[in-house]
């Protein structure tokens, strides 16, 4: 929905960075704004969007159902390593 911000409210506004969960792993946010649709959402990925605000997380998602799902299921691929059964030994 646009909205017009006149010049007395230009100076409230904030800088803001659009970027993908991938190149945003590893930083904190002091707020983000995860946008998430039905493509590609996993239990990981939300695990990881959510997990990068420090004060503040604004969810928009059109997926429905698919994010209920995601959340609930372990989408994580399983793991390809030696290391569980050299452990386990």
């Amino acid at each position: 929905m646009p909205r017009v911000v006149s010049p007395a409210e230009a100076s409230r506004l904030r800088h803001g960075w659009a970027v993908p969960v991938a190149l945003a792993r590893g930083t904190r946010r002091p707020a983000v704004v995860a946008v998430l649709a039905a493509d590609g959402l996993s239990r990981p990925l939300v695990a990881t969007a959510f997990g990068l605000a420090r004060r503040h997380l604004s969810v928009v998602q059109a997926a429905g159902p698919a994010l209920a799902r995601a959340v609930r299921e372990d989408g994580a691929p399983a793991r390809r390593t030696r290391l569980a059964r050299l452990v386990a030994q």
